[in-house]
């Protein structure tokens, strides 16, 4: 498997599936349900974006975000050994290259392991 080479392009301009106002609603509501199941890694996920992700286009679930944690200078992110499930499995989390397909930017090293390279707006 490819190693990341470090472009950052994960950290900028991202989509999101979800407003922040539902994520908001999930730790208020879902996350905190007396007696409910509870996904750690979503309500990591879900404070780490509330804190850190600000908006740098489009809107609603079409809205793209960047990291405020990402150094554009270094193309580092800051808060590395802090990062949240969604940082720290991208872009496979978990599953196969071959067996997923995602949309990353010509840049990303991990085009590598998908055979061809799939640009990204």
């Amino acid at each position: 498997m490819t190693e990341c080479n470090r472009c950052g392009d994960c950290c900028e301009n991202m989509p999101l599936n979800v407003t922040k106002k539902q994520l908001r609603r999930y730790l208020a509501t879902e996350a905190t349900r007396p007696g409910g199941p509870r996904n750690v890694d979503h309500e990591a996920n879900a404070r780490f974006i509330l804190t850190h992700w600000h908006r740098s286009g489009g809107g609603g679930t079409a809205t793209r975000y960047s990291c405020d944690a990402f150094d554009p200078l270094t193309r580092l992110c800051t808060a590395h050994e802090e990062r949240p499930p969604i940082c720290q499995g991208y872009p496979w989390y978990g599953r196969t290259p071959t067996s997923v397909t995602v949309r990353l930017s010509a840049r990303c090293s991990y085009n590598a392991d998908q055979g061809v390279a799939v640009q990204i707006c």
